[in-house]
């Protein structure tokens, strides 16, 4: 049996993608950082999310961060920018990272066999995305995680395309693994990783020796991927721990109050106080994330999920609707901000539709490699907790792989690639 061969026309393609000259990395790395000092000069900083900020602060004066309930790493993030300069500093760390996620975005792009002229102006284009945009000034993990996400993303393209070397996969387990400590549940994306690396260019005519390497390849990934994600919740809390709020945010999303919430607030954290005193806890007088309150939130949620089997079904359908519709908590939806929400939500119906349109043809190893992604990034936040601030780098990818799709010349060009790798172009001469 002859080795497997690429079905993508980058085979060839260098692991960093390829060659651009100064021209295109100026244009791409000096729009968004115009539109981050325009962001950081005119908007004021906000902290949605305080607790980032006691964390940061936290690690500034002890040397660590002392709470384990929730993921500490974009506090790392957070501490580091304080340290340079106050608010200032954290802006102009956030804004270095909202320019890194330009060029990841083109970097998966041309990873996605995307022309270099293209995937210029499609990654400035999606790079604008103001939810995005806006997060430069504010203590928020969205630019972190996003750009954490695109860059596994990217790595896992490295690794279909062009083979699973050592190289590459102890670079998508270190990237992955610092996903995981900023959003713990990138964990999930682990089958879409052995995807990439079943489907990536075998070396052997043999298929034992082909899944073996396979099969020794994932556990790689799946070691240095563990062991990014221990090195920083080590080095952040002194000895690795795994954030201990998932029972409580399962508990957010299984109780007799998620529907009303859900429906009201857009999160199921709204009546989370009001479900705990129906069940005779004080929500302000309990430590959430103690053992008997984890205990608490995992029997109670499993509880409700077996004795009413019909809400559950009606709670993942709203929880998946939640993620994916227009973030209208401070604005009606026919409010103009409420109306560019709805616009902000279209890219994955767009993509949706584009990935039907295309099915009629044969979809290749990078189609299935982004609707894994996306499957496996969604599914949690229909077990768990749902809020449409989490669609945001899903929202990246669907705009990516939307561009990819549409940007195919003819409908049968995947299906007429040459099946000889040495017919196929370098991506690095393009």
């Amino acid at each position: 049996m002859p080795p497997r061969q690429s079905d993508l026309s980058v085979h060839q393609a260098p692991w960093y993608a390829c060659r651009l000259s100064w021209r295109y990395w100026s244009v791409l790395l000096l729009v968004p950082s115009a539109l981050a000092a325009l962001v950081i000069r005119f908007v004021p900083f906000s902290q949605p999310m305080p607790l980032f900020f006691q964390q940061a602060q936290n690690l500034i004066d002890t040397g660590h961060v002392s709470s384990t309930f929730v993921a500490s790493g974009y506090s790392l993030v957070v501490a580091t920018g304080l340290r340079l300069g106050g608010i200032l500093g954290v802006e102009c760390l956030q804004g270095a990272m909202y320019v890194a996620l330009a060029a990841a975005i083109w970097l998966c792009l041309k990873r996605m066999a995307v022309s270099d002229e293209h995937a210029l102006i499609a990654a400035l284009v999606i790079v604008a995305y103001p939810d995005v945009l806006i997060t430069v000034a504010k203590s928020w993990d969205v630019d972190l995680s996003s750009l954490l996400f695109l860059l596994t993303f990217w790595a896992a393209l490295a690794v279909i395309t062009s083979g699973a070397t050592v190289l590459r996969t102890t670079l998508l387990g270190c990237i992955w693994g610092a996903g995981m400590s900023v959003r713990p549940n990138l964990l999930l994306l682990f089958p879409a990783l052995v995807f990439a690396i079943t489907k990536a260019p075998s070396l052997s005519s043999s298929r034992t020796k082909n899944w073996t390497r396979r099969l020794i390849t994932s556990s790689l990934c799946l070691v240095v991927g563990g062991g990014s994600l221990a090195a920083i919740n080590t080095g952040i809390h002194g000895s690795f721990y795994w954030p201990e709020n998932g029972p409580y945010n399962l508990y957010q999303g299984h109780n007799s109050y998620t529907i009303g919430s859900l429906r009201t607030s857009l999160t199921g954290e709204a009546l989370v106080a009001r479900a705990l005193y129906a069940e005779g806890v004080d929500y302000s007088k309990v430590d959430l994330g103690s053992a008997s309150m984890r205990s608490f939130f995992t029997t109670h949620s499993i509880a409700f999920a077996r004795n009413h089997p019909g809400q559950e079904v009606e709670i993942a359908a709203l929880k998946l609707l939640t993620v994916l519709r227009p973030d209208t908590k401070t604005h009606r939806v026919l409010s103009p901000f409420g109306i560019v929400k709805s616009l902000l939500a279209l890219p994955v119906p767009v993509w949706i539709f584009s990935l039907v349109w295309w099915r009629k043809y044969k979809w290749d190893s990078i189609d299935w490699l982004a609707v894994g992604f996306a499957f496996f990034y969604l599914l949690p936040f229909v077990i768990v907790i749902a809020d449409p601030r989490y669609r945001v780098p899903l929202d990246l990818l669907a705009l990516m792989h939307t561009v990819r799709l549409w940007g195919r010349q003819t409908p049968s060009s995947t299906e007429k690639a040459p099946s000889n790798s040495n017919d196929l172009p370098d991506e690095a001469t393009n």
